[in-house]
C-alpha cells in the first residue's frame, strides 16, 4: 500500500474517533437535576408516650401490647431546603389490676396515638443529583440535615372494666391542646439512586401538653427511604 494513501487512511481514522468520542460526551453529558422527592418510612425507639401513661399509675401493670411509633415521611427537596409531611402512629394495650377490691378488678386499657404534620429539613450536606440518557450518576451518596415541625396529635385512651358489661370510657389525652413539634437532626445514605436508609435523632414527635417533661413519641428513628 503506498505510504501517502496508508497516513491518509490513519489520519481519517484518528480524526473520525475523536469527532465520535467529543460527540458522544456531548450526547450524553450528566446534567444536574434540579429538585427529587424523598419517601421515608421506618420506626422510632423507644416507644415513650404509651410508657409514660402507665407508668404514672400506682396499680399493678401487666403489658398487653407495646408497639414503636410507625412514621411515614414524604418530602420535597431542592438544593439545601426541603419541605414536607410526616405521619406518626403508636398503639399502647395493658391491664390494671386493683388488687384491695373484692373481687379483684382488672381494667383494659389501651392508648391509639397518632399525629400528622409539616416539617421543614435544612441540608448541611447535599450533593447534585446528575442523571444522563443511560444512566443515573450519584455525585454524593449522603446527605445530613437538621429540622424541625409542627402539628396535630391525638391520643384515644379506651379503658373497660373487664368482666363487667359497660361499654368503655374514651378519652382524648391531648384533647386541651392538641399539638406536637418535632426537632431533629438526620442522615441518609443511598446505596444507589433510588433506595437507601435513613436515621434521625431528637424529639421525634413531642405533644406541647408534655413539654415541661421533655414527653416525645421517640428519640431514635430509623428506617428506608427512596427518592426519585
Amino acid at each position: 500500500m503506498n505510504f501517502k494513501i496508508f497516513l491518509f487512511l490513519f489520519s481519517g481514522l484518528l480524526t473520525s474517533q475523536q469527532l465520535l468520542s467529543q460527540s458522544t460526551k456531548t450526547a450524553y453529558k450528566p446534567t444536574e437535576k434540579k429538585y427529587h422527592i424523598i419517601g421515608s418510612a421506618g420506626f422510632g425507639f423507644p416507644s415513650v408516650l404509651g410508657y409514660l401513661a402507665y407508668k404514672n399509675s400506682s396499680a399493678n401493670l401487666e403489658i398487653i401490647k407495646s408497639t414503636n411509633p410507625f412514621m411515614g415521611k414524604l418530602e420535597y427537596v431542592k438544593k439545601r431546603w426541603g419541605v414536607g409531611a410526616t405521619y406518626t402512629t403508636n398503639f399502647q394495650q395493658f391491664h390494671i389490676k386493683y388488687a384491695n377490691t373484692n373481687p379483684p378488678l382488672v381494667d383494659n386499657v389501651s392508648f391509639n396515638t397518632w399525629a400528622l404534620g409539616v416539617r421543614g429539613n435544612y441540608y448541611l450536606i447535599n450533593k447534585p443529583l446528575y442523571y444522563n440518557s443511560y444512566h443515573d450518576n450519584i455525585q454524593d451518596n449522603f446527605q445530613l440535615y437538621i429540622g424541625g415541625g409542627v402539628g396535630y396529635i391525638e391520643t384515644v385512651q379506651k379503658t373497660q372494666t373487664i368482666g363487667f358489661p359497660f361499654p368503655p370510657t374514651v378519652t382524648y389525652t391531648f384533647g386541651t391542646y392538641p399539638m406536637s413539634f418535632e426537632a431533629t437532626t438526620g442522615a441518609r445514605y443511598f446505596i444507589n439512586q433510588y433506595v437507601g436508609v435513613f436515621v434521625e435523632a431528637g424529639l421525634g414527635c413531642s405533644p406541647i401538653q408534655l413539654i415541661d417533661k421533655g414527653a416525645s413519641d421517640s428519640y431514635l428513628q430509623g428506617g428506608v427511604s427512596v427518592r426519585w
